[in-house]
């Protein structure tokens, strides 16, 4: 997750640079700042910019002014001429308008002064007062330290603290090994063995409330009224009805948004897929219209059932009709009859002509319509998306 790797690289900063600084970054920042970490893609001194390309790949340009403080190791990067391509760097800003940041800090390093981070993954062992053991995958068996600054995460929140863990979950570590300190962990993901993951699959609706593309997150208040934030990355697919959403950054505030997302394991919201346009692009559901009797009339592509009550409605059919019928002689329009009973669903296309979408039809007495192939007309309905009915 983005978020997640702009915690890892400032708690790898704070544990191998030395950062001054290094809390606020990462968790004191005001309400109205964000965070992006990424390599330096170019300095533009006389506009007094930098280009960042974001560990998501996302390009973001940040404009530094004479209030902007600069961190270091060494303290070689003290003011923005000591900026240089190719530097590691952890921005703390506001965004603008433009999706642009004003930079309040800047923290820097050079590709050689960031450890490279592990990725392990395994079966929790032991427990201590600062560590925990880690048997991994692959046979080992391994020392995790924890810090202050090491996250725990779990899918359903029982995992918080180191405390939290015991021996027999399996883990995901994030970690970097360092010369003073071993290997440290840095998020730890962890809970119980076994869960299917099509039960961490949801989907969602409704308007966007708030997008930060620097963070490669957005924000959803869902038609239940629940706000929900979503995480996107090179895994998120983005779609729209004219083309114009290709990316977190064609997102806007007030947009009608689908989602498709999956829970990780760390609780957050990982998007997979995002259906987003303006508001009059959000699909209207379709009235769905269902009637019981007997066919009275059969067309050349339409039946006509006429209910108990003596009322009569008329259906049109194509190739997507659907056909049911208990013993299976009824597998197309063709096979229908006038006087036979029918149960069918369909679609008000708005243009007063309604389109059967499942028929469902058979003799008197050998067959009820009620008891065919265990078809009710509350059966079927529940087959069509946001049914409604009349």
């Amino acid at each position: 997750m983005f978020t997640k790797w702009i915690r890892i690289i400032l708690v790898t900063a704070a544990l191998t640079l030395g950062f001054v600084g290094v809390a606020y970054a990462e968790g004191d920042a005001p309400d109205n700042q964000l965070r992006i970490a990424g390599v330096i893609l170019n300095v533009d001194f006389p506009g007094n910019t930098f280009a960042v390309r974001t560990l998501s790949g996302t390009d973001v340009h940040v404009h530094v002014t004479g209030n902007t403080e600069y961190r270091s190791r060494d303290g070689s990067v003290q003011e923005f001429e000591d900026l240089v391509v190719d530097m590691r760097i952890i921005v703390v800003g506001q965004e603008r308008g433009d999706g642009t940041i004003n930079a309040s800090v800047v923290f820097a390093a050079t590709p050689e002064e960031v450890p490279e981070l592990m990725r392990l993954k395994g079966e929790v062992g032991g427990v201590g007062d600062r560590y925990f053991t880690l048997l991994t995958e692959d046979g080992r068996s391994l020392t995790i330290n924890v810090i202050d600054r090491t996250r725990f995460r779990s899918r359903n929140g029982e995992v918080t603290k180191l405390s939290d863990l015991e021996p027999g979950m399996v883990a995901l570590v994030t970690a970097a090994d360092t010369e003073d300190n071993g290997i440290v962990a840095l998020v730890v993901a962890a809970g119980t063995p076994g869960g299917d993951i099509r039960d961490r699959v949801f989907r969602t609706s409704g308007e966007i409330t708030s997008v930060v593309p620097g963070q490669e997150t957005f924000t959803v208040q869902s038609k239940e009224g629940d706000s929900i934030t979503f995480v996107t990355g090179e895994r998120t697919k983005f779609r729209s009805r004219d083309g114009s959403v290709t990316g977190i950054h064609d997102l806007k505030r007030g947009m009608f948004a689908m989602v498709g997302a999956i829970k990780m394991e760390d609780g957050t919201n990982q998007a997979l897929v995002v259906l987003a346009g303006s508001p009059e692009d959000r699909p209207e559901r379709p009235k769905v219209v269902n009637t019981a009797g007997k066919i009275v009339s059969l067309g050349s592509n339409s039946l006509t059932v006429e209910t108990r009550s003596g009322d009569q409605k008329t259906f049109s059919v194509d190739g997507s009709t659907k056909y049911k019928s208990r013993d299976g002689s009824v597998n197309g329009f063709g096979d229908l009859e006038v006087g036979m009973i029918s149960i069918v669903v369909g679609r008000d296309l708005g243009n007063g002509e309604l389109l059967a979408v499942i028929v469902g039809a058979g003799h008197i007495p050998a067959e009820r319509a009620e008891q065919m192939d265990g078809v009710r007309p509350e059966g079927l309905r529940d087959r069509l998306p946001g049914s409604q009915t009349s």
